[in-house]
């Protein structure tokens, strides 16, 4: 008991001394000992300080690692499938997309998403490669969901969400971690993390190797064709104390991959991944607040072959600096500045290009930021954070000739300002509503704004042409909250609602390329400006527990209205048929039970019907209507000892095949893990 209250103590010290106090004592987040205190989950991803998750001024969700295991998923994605308010197209056996609240597609754009506060979004493209993330399921603590806007927090492409996939930090959670899964589609799986604690912090190693075979599922001719996916991560991260007011941490990440994959433009892709990353913090307790420092650096190769393009090899490079202050003025206000420079290179070269020369291209940007945290009264609490970004852009490299853009034309630069703002207010003891507003931006990708190559068209005699547009700018959504949390004490449950209005507006792109205009001999493809969008929707979502039982369900409704001219110069409507790909109706319900040794959990999951991708026989892609889809997922885990497990996990083992997505069927997914934990 002495050592629970000490521990205890010592997570209240910390919670203060990050809330911005002047404390004898910085550390970062503890969270077990936090969550351990408060009872519920503790994040920093709603506005930079620690908060408990019942009071955070934005509609989020936070999945534990208790959830993630209950689960059975064998990635991030599947661990994200019943999340209420987060969607998950699934293209191949390991290719998926993941988007909050609709608006997903191919290589989604809009989602920031970043492992312990370090992008993992790639600008190239803008996009993420999921399998290429270097985290173990058997290390993740949480993954914190935002909904809607946060870019006033994280910079540009938070612009629906951001996810930050939170890990065990090696100073406060000694954890080990390894298992071996195989499953249907031939999937062999090891993966491992190794923690080694020391007196004034600790050090973590984590990896993991993949084979599988690729979905073959369905009699139709497959949009994707097959390619067996195999992914390879290493990690390494470190966090130590210099002395009672400071500490560093450092990390260290290596992936590699390559499966099958559906591009922006809707065409089939051949990527071999390879991403690099490494990072330094400071932390310091000092007379003025709790300051960071963090710098990082990412680098990603990315070869594919692009069925209609040719072979394209990318790289991607970028050089992160932050640095935020954290203080306190009174007892009611916490504040929190917030600087940023970013450095980011681009390089691309095009196979079929006949001047064999490339493009590269970067950007640099300066952020500031602030928010102001202010307790109105022990009920009522407001949040508001502001973010300027000024970006430089320029390019070198191939021109096409003949056509009227020069490197020159691509010396730009962009300013863009975004807010978020919240009030929590708290009716009673079991209560609360909250109100928010956001603005958010998307940047344009890299590649959108400075690609450029020629190749053979697609008739004798004929040339294609493919080329950025330095006249786009930052696509902006605006969105509008209301939410309301209600704990029912005597159903042992809480109740969460929301309602929510989402717009997209100013430079709307079709997916990254498709026909701008078509003047043979000459077939241009080039990004372009197409309109805006708009949505509304409703949020309802019951869980509780009680004893060996646990229960969850809920409920999301979305009426997507898309206000693009998509036909405009022979543009493709399906890569941004928002309104037509988007399901209208989601569920998702829970049931899990522990009996002694054994764990059960059982969930099931609803689409209605929407549109999807499909080959057309003469030739190029359309939508088609897709029934309705119901699917059975779970897991059974037994304890052979305190520190041995084995389980068995499904997804979807009520269909042999099914739509979960805007393209080919997938196929149910069956795994055998056994797992050692200490």
């Amino acid at each position: 008991m002495p050592s629970l209250m000490k521990k205890n103590l010592l997570a209240c010290v910390s919670f203060v001394a990050l809330a911005g106090s002047q404390a004898a004592l910085a550390q970062s987040v503890d969270y077990g000992s936090l969550e351990m205190l408060f009872g519920e989950p503790v994040t920093t991803s709603a506005t930079g300080k620690p908060q408990r998750s019942s009071e955070v001024p934005v509609p989020m969700e936070i999945v534990t690692a208790d959830q993630i295991s209950q689960t059975g998923a064998t990635n991030i994605p599947d661990a994200l499938r019943h999340v209420m308010g987060v969607d998950v197209i699934r293209w191949s056996t390991e290719g998926a997309d993941v988007s909050v609240r609709g608006y997903n597609s191919p290589f989604n754009p809009r989602l920031l998403v970043l492992v312990n506060g370090r992008q993992v979004y790639a600008d190239h493209f803008g996009m993420v490669f999921w399998n290429a993330i270097p985290v173990q399921m058997g290390e993740i603590r949480q993954i914190e969901v935002v909904k809607g806007p946060n870019t006033a927090l994280f910079g540009f492409n938070a612009a629906i969400g951001v996810i930050n996939i939170v890990t065990y930090n090696p100073m406060h959670d000694d954890v080990n971690d390894v298992r071996f899964t195989y499953g249907t589609q031939d999937t062999k799986e090891v993966s491992g993390l190794l923690t080694k604690r020391f007196e004034n912090g600790g050090i973590s190693m984590s990896g993991s190797y993949l084979d599988a075979n690729a979905f073959n599922a369905g009699d139709e001719p497959r949009i994707i064709p097959d390619r067996d996916p195999s992914t390879g991560t290493f990690n390494l991260r470190g966090q130590f104390k210099l002395d009672a007011k400071s500490e560093i941490g450092f990390e260290g990440s290596w992936s590699s991959t390559k499966r099958a994959a559906f591009v922006p433009t809707f065409q089939a892709s051949h990527p071999d991944v390879e991403t690099f990353s490494a990072r330094g913090s400071y932390l310091r307790d000092s007379s003025i607040g709790l300051i960071k420092a963090n710098v990082y650096f990412n680098s990603l190769d990315h070869d594919t072959t692009v069925f209609g393009f040719g072979e394209l090899a990318y790289q991607n490079d970028v050089l992160v600096a932050q640095v935020e202050d954290l203080f306190k003025i009174g007892t009611n206000h916490s504040f929190r500045l917030f600087g940023e420079y970013r450095h980011n290179t681009y390089k691309g070269e095009f196979g079929s290009n006949p001047f064999d020369e490339g493009v590269k291209a970067n950007f640099d940007s300066f952020a500031a930021s602030g928010m102001w945290d202010w307790t109105i009264t022990d009920r009522l609490n407001f949040v508001g954070s502001g973010r300027l970004d000024v970006v430089d852009f320029s390019r070198s490299g191939f021109e096409v000739p003949g056509f009227p853009l020069t490197n020159e034309d691509f010396d730009r630069s962009l300013t863009e300002y975004t807010y978020n703002a919240g009030l929590v207010w708290r009716a009673d003891e079991q209560t609360s509503v909250r109100f928010s507003a956001a603005r958010g931006a998307k940047m344009m990708s890299l590649i959108e704004f400075a690609a450029a190559g020629m190749g053979p068209g697609p008739f004798p005699g004929t040339t294609f042409i493919e080329i950025g547009n330095p006249d786009l700018g930052a696509s902006i959504t605006e969105s509008y909250d209301i939410g309301v949390e209600r704990q029912i004490p005597a159903l042992f449950s809480s109740l969460q609602a929301n309602v929510f209005y989402t717009s997209l507006s100013k430079n709307v792109t079709v997916a990254n390329f498709q026909p701008n205009f078509v003047a043979p001999p000459l077939f241009v493809s080039q990004p372009i400006d197409v309109g805006a969008s708009e949505q509304i929707g409703v949020e309802v979502e019951l869980e509780g527990a009680k004893d060996n039982l646990r229960w969850s369900a809920n409920y999301s409704y979305i009426d997507v209205d898309d206000k693009f001219d998509l036909f405009t110069n022979g543009i493709s409507p399906v890569g941004v048929d928002f309104e037509r790909s988007t399901p209208k109706h989601k569920a998702n319900a829970h049931l899990g039970y522990t009996l002694g040794a054994f764990d059960i959990d059982l969930y099931a999951q609803y689409f209605s019907k929407s549109d999807r991708i499909e080959q057309n026989p003469a030739g190029g892609l359309s939508l088609a209507p897709v029934n309705d889809v119901f699917t059975l997922s779970g897991r059974a885990t037994y304890d052979i000892t305190d520190w041995w497990d084995v389980t068995i996990s499904a997804v979807a083992f009520n269909q042999k095949t099914y739509n979960p997505s805007q393209a080919d069927a997938a196929e149910r997914q069956a795994y055998l893990t056994t797992s050692f934990r200490w």
